[in-house]
């Protein structure tokens, strides 16, 4: 019971930490911050409360708060490739997209076997229309990957639509198979798998894709 242990020792950072963590679970984001304010207040150089802030700025549409925070969580600890992740998340809201990518650039140099800073760098790569690097990104993504993760499914249908957009049409219809595969339910998967089966001429198929999209 954190409330209990708080009102024994109200000046002790960490009960606040947990009890922030344990409210961010619940989507209690205001809650969160609220805690991470008195953690910080009593250790001005705790990191982690200040990332752990930025996820609820975030949850709440507050970008920018969100950026100040994980900048200040760098500060205390450059070499914590999550901070790099997150920061570059908030950017990426904010269209922002070379600063999302060098930050990005920073947490791999950190730490280049998290498969999540390829997919995250990948996506930030097509928004910059460089379809080609993005696309490099997801095949080392899909390589990191524990194929029981839920998100894996998920990186195939990524790539497949990065295939089509650069016309590898063939190719994308294997990755979006393979998502379907993956995930039966995934309307995004037939729903891109569309658009290569039209440039294909496979147009009845393309309208029972997106007939199937539209029931799910």
């Amino acid at each position: 019971d954190f409330g209990k242990a708080i009102e024994i020792n109200p000046n002790e950072s960490a009960y606040y930490y947990n009890r922030a963590i344990l409210k961010s679970r619940l989507k209690d984001y205001r809650g969160t911050i609220a805690d991470c304010n008195r953690a910080i207040e009593i250790d001005p150089n705790d990191s982690d409360s200040y990332y752990n802030r930025s996820n609820a700025k975030g949850e709440l549409k507050d970008y920018r708060g969100a950026i100040a925070d994980c900048t200040k969580a760098i500060e205390i600890d450059p070499n914590n490739s999550s901070y790099y992740n997150n920061r570059a998340l908030a950017k990426n809201r904010l269209k922002d997209y070379r600063g999302s990518l060098a930050d990005y650039n920073k947490a791999i140099e950190i730490d280049p076997s998290e498969s999540l800073w390829y997919s995250n760098r990948a996506a930030t790569k097509s928004n910059l229309k460089d379809y080609r690097g993005s696309l490099a990104d997801y095949n080392r993504a899909i390589n990191r990957y524990y194929k029981v993760d839920p998100y894996y499914g998920k990186l195939f249908t990524l790539r497949g639509d990065c295939q089509s957009k650069l016309g590898n049409f063939h190719v994308a219809l294997r990755d979006f198979n393979r998502a379907i595969e993956i995930d039966p339910n995934s309307a995004e998967a037939y729903f891109l798998r569309s658009a290569p089966k039209v440039e294909l001429g496979q147009l009845d198929s393309a309208c029972l894709d997106l007939s199937k999209a539209g029931e799910m």
